[in-house]
């Protein structure tokens, strides 16, 4: 009986055709919905044709069985025979998908995965009308053989949400006929087990169920659900085990087939397959609450086999929620066995993490049959094991990461039903594997390396996920002041100071920057691309208006409202304007918003003015924020708004048109900088040291206008006082009684109403103000304070360290001591600071400098805390760990924060020299460069022969000659540890070095040569006996190393003088010196392991020959040995066949030098002209008489060999190395003659050969 199966994957594809039908022809014998009906069965025992129609509403795999059932005949039984075909259409009328032709007694059977659609099978039988057929039909996939599914990525999407994973077992413990949780050390394969489903759903339809709670905040969207099963059952059960029941909130069961492109099984498990289903379950589900599944198909009873009985699903959720944090979502399915004593690896791509800052992720797992008390089961990610509470064991015997349990934050999943801690073979977890965990994921990560094992379990895995919190930009706007066209303010501070007036132009100063909202923002990221959109709705904008003064600019640049190569624009019909903003911005797109550190960091702002008019009048309490709306778009590595989606930017700090800038009461006299007014009250950052201006104003009793003044009045420093809000009298008695922090200055007035004086003070305060005593009219003593206040601060910093030596030594303890100094570089009193930590505003800070072209990565170490007191602060235990050129940055940008506020500084700047205002910068800073340079070199020294060979041999010539293999390390102040910033393109150094054949070889330094690599090493001069100085560039050093710098070197040898084989050590040489191009030096080398080479003087020789041409010659490869040990040399072999002196050496190869030409002074032939093939020393050669009737005749053969191997003891200038042939004739006489010529014909047969002594 014919029997064949196999699997065909079909989407509406032909296949195979040996048939195409105009129509379905004979009987429409039946219709099968296999959508609705899993089986379908038919038979026909005498047909002539018959076709059925076959439906289906989704892809699915159909299973054909077709039977010849027809009966014997006695006259044409053999041609009872039919063919099947199936069609992609209910007309038979285009190519078969598939056809079989089946004989009596046979049958024929497929499985084919279909899409959705209608077929028709059409059967036609053979002449003979006693044919008959018995079809058989199913639905679904058939377990046979293994089919598992590597893992890939589901799903991946940047969203504002979170996952969930829920699940629960469906096999319990049969206790008597009812289901119980099983011991919590009891195995699935524990052969006392009879397991039974659990039913928690009190549903008749459902054979088996289980529930558990899913949890997600009220409001959250679900984005994508899938659900996963698995369990195990019989080849026949194949349909069935595709199929299973979920029941959602609030809702009914419905039924749910996993395509077969879901399911996958375990072939290698006999007669039970390990399975597992899956499918999509978004649009069942039902917000939070319990979820039930049914009806899984899994074997429950008594003890099967090894592996044991196990069912389980899963639900994986993907939900949103537009104030939850953003995250990178990334779900990963597959299905695979781990079984005992084995481990796969799996590399998990395409998630994303943050680029900075604290990496907040999760990895969620689900796994079937993992056995509770099978121990030796683990997960590696990137080398580091997941442990958790309940599986943290540090002894390898006791990993147990598949313990049949359900866990989440260390702790279990009780919000299910049943709720059994052994759950009989499902695993689901939760691992914290960011920075706040494990700390395993990292910065910019986007890959993973798993390593999963076991050594006694089994088990299958189904799904990964990581869910990691990315970091957003904060980009926000402020808007520092706004003012009139007399420069008069009338909002700042958050408030608006003056009211305002209808159709009046006025110039709004704005910024923008990326900064946290709120002390629970975490880290947030860079933004790139920036653009703003400014909508000012009902405000009037005077065209033209706009100036912005970018990130990295000093100053303003005008922009034009057009839209061309300036980075913004405004469009009159809408009343919109549109900047591109950050570094790097163009005329096309925006730059970066690198973040700052907070409201006070001016050195990520970008800054913008521009003149409105405003519609209201006599008003000061509008909200701005309905007249200015501003949008953003902008893109980072893991997210972007587009700008067609731009988003509501928020305020950076919130307005508050209530609050107000507490001020102290008015008085008859007021003091601004120098070049101030009655509207401009501003006092500017002066510098420590430094001379400067004030204006002392006299005012009449109104406060607001000029009076002119006789009399004298006093002016002292104070420090500003802690003023109260709306209390005058107190604030007065505030001012009275400061206490001046200097000397007081007098200042009179004869009759005018200013006077400019000129003051200097030497120490640094943060806020200080000045107060004004005068005498009134009834001679009492009366004080005013100025309405603004001010910051003094340092001029710069110096560093000086100690000890103090140049350069400064990697790794070494330096003690650095800065110093803010005053103008006058005496350190400045009063500056009393401490940098805790580095900030946008407080730094202190080592960088390395990275060269161009040097892969080094960034670095930057903190110098925190420093602590200044006087100006002075001594850092203790300054120690860079490596070498090169690095920016020691010390950074205050917070002394000057009140003024930076109302802008009497320039903000981002260090300088201290006042522009035309008369304004310095508001910070203090100083960068400057320290060399730090490896302490010395220690080296190393290597011997080796030619080629790494056993032997070299004497020579002139560099092409032989034995190698020095000099490693050298740059290292630190330890004299142990490499400083790997000396590398290539970034710190290392070209070098020279200087080796010498030392005294204790004193017989052969006359005769050692030296020669360079020319790729590691360059030959510089050998000036000096026996020594030699070589260079090396920084190309060779690699993290602090150059490696086997080689140095090659033999020694003199004469053609005529044959020496005896020697040996050098690695301690026969010295080094002289090693120096850079710094200075850095270093002497010797470790000689700890001393190495030897060989070396031996060498010929290629032959004796002569006699005989019949031709004549095979034996090339012999020889070293000397007179006076030598042979048995102390290893390259010494068999004695030459003609010399007691000379010895076969059976190391020799082609490479250790050959025969460059093989020549006859006469007409010999010779075969091959060069060396071609030498194996242990020797090669053969064919001399043939090319004149063979002029035999006897004898030749000359001149072999000219590489250098090393000539030899002729009595002719010093000797090219070749030669030996004699003679041709004889067979059987005739001769007698040897000279070169060339006969002297008889009659010879024998025979070699003559000669002997050296």
């Amino acid at each position: 009986m014919k029997k064949s199966s196999f699997i065909l994957f079909i989407f509406l594809m032909t296949l195979f055709s040996p048939f195409t039908w105009a129509a379905c022809s004979g009987t429409a014998k039946g219709t099968w919905n296999a959508s609705t009906v899993g089986t379908y069965n038919n038979s026909n025992d005498s047909f002539s044709a018959d076709y059925y129609t076959i439906t289906l509403s989704q892809a699915d795999t159909i299973n054909l069985n077709i039977d010849n059932i027809s009966s014997n005949g006695w006259l044409d039984w053999t041609n009872r025979t039919f063919t099947v075909s199936l069609y992609p259409n209910n007309a038979c009328s285009s190519s078969a998908i598939w056809s079989s032709t089946i004989t009596k007694g046979s049958s024929d059977s497929i499985s084919l995965n279909l899409s959705a659609g209608t077929y028709t099978l059409q059967l036609t039988r053979s002449t003979n009308n006693k044919t008959g057929y018995s079809l058989n039909a199913t639905r679904g996939i058939i377990f046979s053989g293994n089919n598992y599914k590597d893992f890939s990525i589901l799903y991946t999407e940047n969203l504002r949400g979170d996952i969930r994973q829920i699940g629960n077992t469906i096999l319990g413990r049969n206790d008597n006929g009812s289901t119980t949780c099983p011991g919590n050390t009891t195995n699935n394969a524990d052969d006392n087990l009879v397991t039974r489903y659990w039913d928690v759903d009190g549903d008749s339809s459902t054979f088996n169920s289980s529930s558990s709670d899913l949890q997600i905040p009220t409001g959250a969207t679900i984005k994508k659900a899938y659900l996963y099963w698995q369990g195990r059952t019989t080849s026949s059960n194949s349909a069935n085990a595709a199929q299973i029941k979920l029941k959602a909130p609030g809702k009914s069961y419905v039924t749910l087939n996993a395509p077969s492109a879901n399911m996958h099984w375990d072939g290698s498990r006999e007669d039970y397959f390990p399975y597992q289903g899956s499918v999509e379950i978004t649009n069942y589900m039902n917000g939070p609450g319990t979820y039930t599944v049914g009806d899984i198909t899994t074997y429950a009873g008594k003890y099967i086999d090894g592996l044991g009985a196990y069912g389980a699903w899963s639900i994986v959720v993907v939900y949103t929620k537009d104030d939850e944090t953003l995250r990178n979502i990334t779900i990963y399915d597959g299905y695979k066995t781990i079984a005992t004593n084995n481990s796969e690896n799996f590399t998990l791509s395409g998630f994303l993490t943050p680029s900075k800052g604290a990496v907040n992720s999760k990895f969620l797992i689900f796994t079937g049959e993992g056995d509770v008390n099978l121990k030796g089961d683990y997960v590696t990610m990137n080398g580091t094991r997941l442990t958790r509470f309940n599986d943290n064991s540090t002894n390898t015997g006791d990993y147990n990461t598949f313990n049949a349990s359900i866990t989440k934050d260390d702790a279990y999943v009780t919000t299910r039903q049943p709720s059994c801690q052994n759950n009989l073979g499902i695993d689901i977890h939760t691992y914290d594997v960011g920075s706040t965990g494990l700390n395993i994921i990292k910065n910019n990560n986007t890959s993973a390396s798993l390593t999963i094992g076991t050594n006694s379990d089994v088990y299958y895995l189904s799904v990964f996920a990581f869910a990691t919190q990315l970091y957003e930009p904060r980009v926000c706007y402020y808007i520092e002041r706004i003012s009139d066209d007399s420069n008069k303010t009338i909002f700042e501070n958050k408030k608006f100071i003056d009211s305002i007036e209808a159709n009046k132009n006025y110039t709004f100063d704005m910024w923008i920057s990326n900064m946290k909202r709120s002390t629970s923002d975490t880290d947030i990221e860079t933004a790139k691309l920036v653009k703003i959109d400014l909508n000012m709705t009902t405000m009037n904008y005077q065209a033209g208006s706009t100036s912005i003064k970018n990130i990295g600019k000093n100053t303003y640049d005008t922009i034009t409202d057009n839209k061309d190569s300036d980075i913004g624009e405004h469009n009159a019909t809408t009343n919109l304007s549109t900047w591109r903003l950050g570094t790097g911005a163009t005329g096309t797109q925006g730059g970066t918003l690198d973040v700052a550190t907070d409201f006070t960091d001016n050195s990520k702002k970008a800054y913008v003015k521009l003149v409105n008019q405003l519609p209201e009048n006599n008003q000061t309490t509008i909200n701005l924020s309905n007249y200015l709306i501003f949008k953003a778009s902008f893109k980072t590595d893991s997210i972007t708004i587009d700008p067609n989606e731009a988003q509501t930017i928020e305020q950076c700090i919130d307005f508050n048109t209530t609050a107000s800038v507490i001020q102290p009461p008015l008085g008859l006299f007021n003091v601004v900088n120098y070049n101030g007014s009655l509207n401009n009250t501003s006092l500017y950052t002066q510098i420590a040291g430094q001379d400067f201006q004030v204006k002392v104003l006299a005012l009449n009793s109104d406060y607001s206008t000029l009076k002119n003044y006789t009399g004298d009045v006093n002016l002292s420093l104070i420090a500003k006082p802690a003023y109260i809000e709306h209390n005058d009298a107190a604030n007065q008695e505030l001012c009275n009684a400061a206490t001046p922090l200097s000397g007081i200055t007098k200042v009179t007035f004869t009759g005018n109403s200013e006077q400019i004086k000129t003051l200097n003070y030497g120490s640094a305060s943060r806020d200080v103000a000045f107060q004004i005593a005068y005498t009134d009219a009834n001679n009492v003593r009366k004080y005013v304070c100025s309405q603004d206040s001010f910051s003094i601060r340092p001029a710069t910093y110096t560093y000086a360290m100690t000890p103090d030596e140049e350069p400064l030594i990697g790794g070494a303890n330096y003690t650095l001591t800065v110093k803010a100094i005053t103008s006058a570089n005496a350190p400045t009193s009063g500056y009393d600071q401490v940098v805790a930590t580095n900030s946008g505003n407080l730094k202190a800070i080592l960088d390395l400098i990275i060269p161009e072209e040097c892969t080094l990565p960034e670095e930057n170490t903190p110098l925190t805390p420093m602590t200044f007191n006087n100006g002075i602060s001594t850092f203790d235990n300054f120690i860079y760990n490596n070498v090169g050129d690095v920016n020691v940055t010390i950074l205050d940008n917070d002394w000057t924060a009140n003024d930076q506020k109302s802008g009497d500084c320039l903000i981002g700047s260090t300088s201290s020299t006042p522009n035309a205002d008369g304004k310095v910068g508001c910070q203090i800073k100083k960068v400057q460069t320290f060399t730090f340079s490896p302490k010395k070199f220690m080296n190393t020294l290597e011997l080796k022969n030619f080629n790494d060979g056993n032997f070299t041999y004497l020579s002139n010539d560099e092409n032989m000659s034995a190698k020095l293999l000099f490693t050298t390390t740059a290292v630190l102040d330890d004299n142990l540890t490499a400083a790997t910033n000396y590398t290539k393109k970034c710190y290392a150094k070209d070098i020279t070095y200087t080796v010498e054949l030392n005294a204790t070889t004193q017989d052969k330094r006359n005769r050692i040569r030296y020669f360079e690599d020319e790729s590691t090493s360059n030959f510089e001069n050998n000036n000096t006996v026996a020594r030699a100085t070589f260079s090396s560039t920084e190309g060779n050093f690699t993290n602090g190393t150059a490696s086997n710098l080689k140095m090659f070197f033999n020694f003199t040898r004469a053609i005529n003088m044959p020496d005896e084989p020697f040996r050098i050590f690695t301690k026969d040489f010295n080094i002289i010196q090693i120096t850079d191009t710094t200075g850095v030096t270093g002497t010797d080398f470790n000689r700890t392991n001393d190495q030897n080479v060989t070396l031996y003087y060498g010929r290629v020789y032959s004796t002569d020959y006699r005989g019949q041409s031709p004549i095979t010659a034996t090339i012999r490869y020889e070293v000397y040995c007179k006076d030598c040990n042979t048995s102390a040399f290893t390259a010494i072999g068999t004695q030459s066949p003609t010399s007691l002196t000379w010895y076969q050496n059976p190391f020799h190869v082609i490479a250790d030098g050959s025969v460059n030409a093989f020549a006859s002074r006469g007409i010999t032939g010779v075969a091959p002209l060069i060396s071609n093939n030498i194996n242990n020393g020797l090669e053969n050669n064919t001399l043939t008489n090319n004149a063979a009737n002029n035999a006897p005749y004898t030749d000359t053969i001149q072999m000219t060999p590489s250098p090393w191997l000539l030899f002729n003891l009595y002719n010093a200038a000797a090219v070749t190395n030669d030996f004699s042939v003679a041709f004889t004739r067979q059987g005739d006489w001769a007698g040897q003659g000279s070169l060339g010529q006969t002297v008889d014909l009659n010879t024998s047969t025979r070699t003559n050969r000669r002997m050296e002594w």
